[in-house]
């Protein structure tokens, strides 16, 4: 007989629902979350975009710099000479209060010269010295806010300091072609071969009139044309073993032909009247007119009333010097001067008496022009 297995009459119902049930139910919840809410990786930044925020918090942007040098211009004698730095932000902007670093190049080399510091403006500059020629350059080393730079590098240029002498006509002169001599010297000896420039001034400031080329004493002479009264120069721009050097500014005086007449016979000032003499030791007055003329460049005919007839008349009131004073007797012009201005001129009187410059004597005149 087969015995049955033991069954209670009243089996109590399980508290834990099986596996099954709750996988069942957590799908029942989960599923419209995941339909409703974006996946979690999209909300999460990326590791790289992580670090790089924090390194951007660490090291701020560095503004870029730029730098300026300045020194001394051409050659230079052995010594100090004055450096200058300018150190500017991306704007344009000074930045001042950091220090700059002068260098100079030695055997191949950037070496320190000095440490400076910029001022309010930006500008940093010492007088540094120099015993030889040779390249300079600032530097900048940056900081926490602005990025590092250097200058352009700038020579110095040392080497034996030379001087100019320019020479010229003495007095004024007539418009033409006139001479003008330069002398070029290094610690006092004569420098030959060297190109020289001689240079005008206009209104525009300083203009090329020609250039020349020194011999072997250091001198160089030639002609240039000038049409007026003209301020001239000489310029040498060095060498590698000498400096450069300007010359003194000389006036070169350019009178008209009447201006130049003038200037000749105030020089016969003193030499004596003769009857008939046209000079150049002694004059009548007619003479003394017709030779100052001669010498301006204009020919002039022998006697005062000759004169009188060629010229051209203008009001006495607008007579300039150099202009010719006609005296009459008796309606004949029997004397002739040359007008120095202020009421004034230079004539050789009489006999007895010597070429001088004196008061016109008469209110009765006239005056005569030579063009």
């Amino acid at each position: 007989m087969r015995s049955a297995r033991y069954q209670p009459k009243h089996a109590k119902p399980s508290f834990h629902p099986t596996r099954s049930t709750m996988s069942a139910g957590l799908t029942a919840v989960l599923l419209p979350l995941c339909l409703s809410t974006p996946a979690l990786a999209d909300t999460q930044p990326t590791p790289s975009a992580t670090a790089a925020t924090s390194t951007a918090a660490i090291a701020p942007a560095q503004q870029a710099t730029s730098m300026r040098i300045s020194g001394p211009e051409g050659g230079v004698s052995p010594g100090s000479h004055e450096i200058g730095v300018r150190l500017l932000d991306a704007n344009g902007d000074y930045v001042s209060g950091e220090a700059v670093e002068v260098q100079s190049l030695v055997s191949g080399t950037w070496e320190t010269l000095a440490q400076l510091q910029t001022d309010a403006r930006g500008l940093a500059k010492q007088a540094l010295p120099f015993r030889a020629t040779t390249k300079v350059r600032a530097v900048y080393a940056g900081s926490a806010f602005r990025a590092s730079s250097v200058s352009p590098e700038r020579p110095v240029v040392i080497g034996q300091k030379t001087t100019m002498r320019i020479s010229g006509p003495a007095g004024a002169v007539s418009p033409g072609n006139h001479a003008v001599g330069v002398r070029l010297l290094a610690e006092g000896a004569y420098v030959p071969n060297a190109s020289v420039r001689v240079e005008r001034q206009t209104a525009s400031g300083w203009e090329l009139l020609g250039t020349m080329v020194t011999d072997g004493g250091g001198h160089a002479k030639k002609s240039f044309a000038f049409k007026a009264t003209t301020k001239v120069r000489a310029v040498y721009e060095g060498s590698a073993t000498r400096t450069a050097s300007v010359s003194p500014v000389l006036t070169l005086s350019v009178a008209t032909f009447r201006q130049r007449a003038l200037q000749v016979a105030a020089q016969q000032n003193g030499k004596p009247y003769r009857y008939g003499s046209t000079g150049p030791n002694s004059f009548d007055c007619s003479g003394l007119v017709k030779y100052s003329y001669a010498q301006a460049g204009k020919a002039l005919p022998r006697t005062s009333g000759e004169m009188y007839r060629t010229t051209q008349r203008i009001s006495p009131s607008q007579k300039q010097p150099g202009d010719l004073i006609f005296m009459s007797t008796n309606g004949r012009i029997g004397h002739v001067a040359v007008y120095a201005g202020n009421g004034m001129m230079w004539d050789a009187p009489t006999a007895g008496r010597t070429v001088s410059k004196r008061r016109i004597y008469s209110s009765s005149y006239y005056v005569g022009r030579v063009n």
